[in-house]
């Protein structure tokens, strides 16, 4: 999500999409590779570092994605309300926030974590237990997780978080 010129790869060919769809209002879902991890090259890794962990990295690349939409749209008279919902899943559903024990809130690890008006991020915790709460205290997987922080920690980034369950073969 750090390489040069991805962003506007992919700017691009939601642009194509944009051009051909009727619509005032188009929410286009951008994810990941189905793997456990995330890029480990040294630029994810330093932007990783830096934001508060993967999920914090692909927050700033659809925010990049989404002023070049802007621009585009801007450019060629497109006036449609285009929103980019990201997929906190495998190793991006760590949200980019602390827990600050003074304020008792989660709050961004900077300002560049925040999710622009019209970004928004999906939470998936795939492996987490769909049967319980992720703060109940009697479910051993969830309590010991991190599931509830994360999910707390996206409230805070996003105007509009969303979740997803997909549960995970046993």
């Amino acid at each position: 999500m750090t390489k040069k010129g991805a962003d506007e790869l992919v700017a691009d060919k939601l642009m194509e999409l944009i051009r051909q769809d009727f619509r005032n209002k188009i929410t286009f879902q951008l994810g990941h590779s189905d793997i456990q991890g995330s890029c480990s090259c040294s630029a994810c890794t330093k932007s990783d570092k830096e934001n508060g962990g993967a999920g914090g990295t692909f927050v700033i690349f659809l925010n990049k994605v989404s002023d070049l939409l802007e621009e585009k749209m801007a450019a060629e008279g497109i006036k449609k309300y285009i929103k980019l919902c990201g997929l906190a899943y495998l190793g991006y559903e760590t949200a980019p926030t602390v827990y600050d024990k003074t304020s008792g809130k989660y709050v961004p690890v900077n300002d560049n974590v925040i999710c622009k008006k019209n970004v928004t991020m999906m939470y998936c915790p795939i492996y987490a237990c769909h049967y319980h709460a992720f703060n109940d205290p009697a479910c051993d997987i969830n309590r010991s997780s991190g599931y509830y922080d994360s999910y707390m920690g996206w409230s805070v980034v996003t105007n509009h978080d969303f979740m997803t369950c997909i549960n995970r073969a046993i």
